[in-house]
């Protein structure tokens, strides 16, 4: 599965068996979609900003539509354009010590952004564009205004 996120409680749990992941509009890519529908099997690792620990939940998949479930999963004002509903067959906490080594939380250890190539640029260059794409900047911009 490729990654998710939303606000909390954007993964909502339909019984002790069952968790319903909206899908979202995001880089218009249906490979995990796809690919649910090949292998229904799925593990998903739930990580929450500035809680060292992570679930893991590994089970089988269902591809539903929205309207039909009983339950609304609008978030940022959209409803979702699939659901995939994860039947739960193993659920564990993971040890906390590669997140911790990593400071993935800590903000004296993030990255300065112009210290890396801006985004734009890998993206022109990874897709072997003629024209330059808008700056960093102006893609977090508009990303945000997407939500």
């Amino acid at each position: 599965m490729s990654p998710r996120g939303g606000d909390p409680g954007f993964v909502h749990v339909l019984d002790e068996h069952r968790l319903l992941l909206p899908d979202r509009p995001g880089n218009n890519r249906v490979d995990s979609l796809r690919n649910v529908t090949v292998n229904p099997r799925a593990a998903v690792m739930f990580l929450v900003p500035g809680v060292e620990q992570t679930l893991r939940v590994y089970g089988t998949t269902t591809l539903l539509r929205p309207e039909d479930l009983d339950v609304d999963l609008t978030e940022f004002g959209r409803a979702p354009l699939s659901v995939l509903q994860l039947h739960v067959q193993r659920a564990y906490f993971q040890c906390p010590k590669s997140v911790m080594r990593s400071g993935l939380w800590d903000p004296a250890r993030q990255v300065e952004r112009g210290t890396l190539t801006p985004f734009g640029r890998v993206l022109k260059d990874h897709c072997a564009l003629e024209t330059d794409l808008p700056d960093d900047a102006t893609i977090r911009a508009d990303l945000a205004q997407e939500l």
